[in-house]
């Protein structure tokens, strides 16, 4: 076995190279996105997130904790792999030259497909510099080999997380469900001055690491450039369609994700030079969504790294569930069957209380409370799970809370969870006085809770409210709440612009870049 020393290390050392690839990495990024902000507010459109954000994208803080999600889930699981993988070709399979052949065989069909859309430098870089060094220091901690000693105390711990692995993986829809890990949220982040600030953590920094994988749902806005269009009406008829699907026209210096070039009444998409299919004009106008969707997935070069971070999370999160159930019976083994091994016996006793724990967790699901009075019960309760019960339920079943005057007092709940569950709750009601206790909980103090409320503004429909989120969208400098504000924005019906000084130069623009910042309603 590795002493714990050892093991700290092996960590240590995965963990920091990983951290200065994931760093520059994000930085790059970082620039990149700036860049393409900057366009787009200068061409007159409404940049989201804002310019207090985006203006910190040059700074290195920003770099570096967006970096933090890349180390600690693909760096984390590249360093414990690397490490599992040398001790075992070191002790199960001595050394074998074969072995060794089929793991490098492996890392190669990684780099491949990592490359596969063109060559990443910094992607090639987490699958090289990280398990080598991991991999050979490993090698040179493991203690010397013991002549004929058994394996079982490693091999049944094994066996016993893969058995567990594919428990997730086919329990994964109820298990790790969205309801579930709110719940874990509320509970465990939410419910306490530590748990806050990691949840906060989480929130500010994850725009910088989501917009390395550059995802089309994760991405807001999105550009384009137009050429080869003389007819201006036309012109503004393929811009205003592109515009309903949130890609920008902007100018012929600026990079953009698409460009877009009419030819004997056929659209060339490009990326960058490369063509990447064409279409007639008819069906682009018919079906502008999913020929985008096509040009979204031609142009997808991160989707190894993003595969991979999923894989990593899945990984991780087994691991350390698997770890909570097995030390404990590992240290309860000692109690009985002396005569055992602590393993095998630990191995006979982690399934039944995973088994306890599923049929515990079973039990806990939502409530359907159909009886008003029940409801009124609930949200006037004086057990803070209680009243969140409620309104769980009040949403979950459409429920029209303006008809429980109780809900104004949770407007003023000191409890971060109520709040959010009352904002989610406020998204159905189709009371008037609901809307005005809505468009308050949009300044409350929490972010989490006002992206709630933002989104429930979206849900309710009511045009009047346009100007109100495009006021947050302008003051916010939570790049969070902003993004709900924008699909709030759309659900309304609102669209971005083409500016009137874009729409008149035509494809020549290299010589003009407008002045001055204009919302595009």
């Amino acid at each position: 076995m590795i002493c714990l020393l050892v093991l700290c290390k092996i960590l240590l050392l995965g963990l920091s190279i990983a951290q200065v690839l994931s760093t520059v990495q994000v930085y790059l990024s970082n620039l990149e996105y700036y860049k393409f902000l900057t366009s787009v507010q200068a061409a007159g459109y409404l940049a989201v997130p804002n310019e207090i954000v985006f203006s910190t994208l040059k700074d290195f803080g920003p770099a570096f904790c967006g970096g933090l999600f890349f180390t600690f889930t693909a760096g984390a699981a590249l360093t414990i792999l690397s490490s599992a993988l040398a001790w075992v070709w070191d002790r199960l399979f001595s050394r074998s030259r074969f072995i060794l052949s089929l793991l490098l065989l492996l890392l190669l069909l990684c780099l491949v497909s990592a490359n596969m859309h063109g060559f990443s430098p910094l992607i090639t870089g987490y699958l090289l510099a990280v398990p080598t060094p991991v991999f050979l220091f490993t090698l040179k901690g493991l203690p010397e080999k013991r002549e004929n000693r058994s394996h079982t105390d490693l091999a049944f711990p094994l066996f016993g997380f893969l058995v567990f692995a594919l428990i997730l993986l086919v329990g994964k829809p109820s298990i790790m469900s969205k309801g579930r890990l709110l719940d874990l949220r509320d509970d465990l982040l939410l419910s306490n001055r530590v748990g806050r600030r990691v949840n906060a953590f989480y929130y500010e920094n994850s725009l910088y690491s989501t917009r390395v994988f550059k995802s089309p749902r994760q991405q807001m806005i999105k550009s384009c450039r137009l050429e080869g269009i003389s007819d201006p009406s036309l012109r503004t008829r393929i811009s205003e369609t592109l515009l309903s699907q949130d890609y920008l026209p902007l100018w012929s210096t600026v990079r953009t994700d698409v460009r877009i070039s009419l030819s004997d009444n056929r659209l060339g998409f490009y990326d960058v030079d490369k063509l990447l299919f064409k279409s007639s004009l008819e069906d682009f106008l018919r079906n502008p969504a999913g020929l985008l969707k096509q040009v979204e997935r031609s142009t997808a070069r991160n989707a190894f790294l993003l595969g991979f971070t999923r894989f990593s999370l899945f990984f991780l999160g087994a691991l350390f569930l698997y770890s909570c159930i097995y030390v404990p019976c590992y240290g309860l083994s000692g109690l009985f069957l002396k005569s055992t091994t602590k393993a095998v016996k630990a191995g006979m006793l982690w399934p039944l209380v995973l088994v306890a724990a599923f049929l515990a967790f079973r039990g806990s699901g939502p409530e359907d409370v159909r009886d008003p009075k029940d409801l009124s019960r609930m949200l006037t309760s004086e057990h803070l799970h209680s009243r969140l019960r409620g309104l769980r339920a009040v949403l979950r079943q459409k429920v029209d809370i303006g008809g429980f005057p109780s809900y104004r007092q949770m407007l003023s709940s000191p409890y971060i969870p109520e709040r959010y569950w009352l904002s989610k709750a406020l998204g159905v009601s189709r009371t008037p006085e609901t809307r005005e206790s809505l468009r308050q909980l949009v300044d409350d103090p929490h972010f989490n809770v006002v992206c709630m409320a933002l989104d429930s503004l979206g849900r309710r429909g009511n045009p009047a409210d346009i100007p109100l989120i495009l006021g947050k969208i302008e003051a916010s400098d939570n790049w969070y709440e902003q993004y709900y504000a924008y699909r709030a924005l759309r659900r309304l019906g609102w669209r971005q612009k083409e500016p009137d000084e874009m729409r008149h130069m035509g494809d020549d623009r290299s010589s003009h870049v407008p002045l001055g910042y204009q919302f595009g309603q």
